[in-house]
């Protein structure tokens, strides 16, 4: 009786563990990579979608959460993969992958610490890429050949403290960069007192850059370039940069070490500036009157102060 008590349980437990571990027959689709996993609860998450234009089959690839390490990603993704989400797990190193289809890689909330050369050119497809919330500290300069079609880079909250002559020429149509967050950032050589665009090969058609808390105390940008919104929040300027570009339209130079805002300070603004932030200026003491006179498309200006 006991032992027919003992099979019994130790039965009902292994069915138990074979159904946590197996996805049943009319789930498979949805548990499709990485290959190891393939197909166990250990999976990631396989969802369909009809991408436009033409609404032709996506699959967008959740591993989040998943506590995976970089060993456990199969190079070759599922066909007509869309999106990959890497996030939030134990990965020290972006895994190589291959891919024609794939657009978003998202590998934030890591351990990684270094981008190594050509580490994305089996995915020369992608759009957007976000390496940030790991702990790089440095970028190869051949990191991110063939990434002909990126246009949004996101390496914010990182370690890195140099970035390298030409870094970013391989990203021809990038949009949107965000190198907020790198602490040491300002250590890098010309950094600030050097074109940011042409020192390091960023595409003069650049919408949106992203410098908060660089320990940045100049920095620039040329005024031909297309940039339409800059973030220079938490820095150490103590003057708005004297070159920037004349289509800019929102600026937030908020947490810095202004005394005050003066015509002279803004004189070299944007005309067509519709934002403007100053928000937790803890040395800022008086924003003069007549500070915001030649802002004429100004809509928006965002101010915690006393104004005299």
């Amino acid at each position: 009786m006991h032992i027919y008590l003992y099979l019994s349980f130790a039965l009902f437990a292994l069915t138990r563990y074979v159904l946590a571990e197996v996805i049943d027959a009319n789930e498979v689709e949805r548990f499709c990579y990485p290959e190891e996993h393939k197909n166990t609860r250990k999976s990631c998450e396989c969802s369909n979608e009809n991408a436009p234009p033409w609404g032709i089959r996506a699959i967008n690839i959740d591993c989040s959460y998943k506590s995976l390490k970089t060993v456990d990603f199969s190079e070759v993704l599922p066909l007509y993969v869309n999106t990959l989400d890497l996030s939030w797990n134990s990965v020290n190193e972006v895994p190589t992958l291959a891919s024609d289809s794939l657009r978003v890689l998202n590998v934030m909330h890591n351990n990684i610490t270094s981008i190594t050369n050509k580490k994305f050119v089996k995915v020369t497809n992608l759009r957007e890429l976000y390496l940030g919330w790991n702990s790089i500290q440095s970028v190869e300069l051949s990191a991110f050949d063939e990434l002909a079609h990126l246009q949004v880079l996101d390496l914010s909250h990182n370690n890195i403290h140099a970035l390298g002559l030409q870094l970013f020429r391989p990203l021809i149509v990038l949009e949107t960069l965000d190198l907020s967050w790198n602490r040491q950032l300002n250590e890098t050589e010309n950094i600030q007192d050097q074109d940011f665009y042409r020192t390091f090969g960023v595409n003069s058609k650049l919408r949106t850059l992203r410098l908060q808390a660089c320990s940045l105390t100049d920095l620039v940008l040329s005024e031909k370039a297309a940039l339409v919104r800059l973030d220079l929040r938490r820095n150490m300027l103590e003057k708005i940069p004297t070159k920037l570009p004349t289509n800019l339209e929102k600026l937030d130079i908020s947490g810095n070490l202004f005394g005050t805002i003066s015509p002279a300070v803004t004189a070299n603004l944007s005309a067509v500036l519709s934002e403007l932030y100053l928000e937790d200026m803890p040395r800022l003491q008086s924003i003069e009157k007549d500070a915001f006179r030649t802002m004429t498309a100004l809509k928006r200006l965002a101010s915690r102060i006393v104004v005299d």
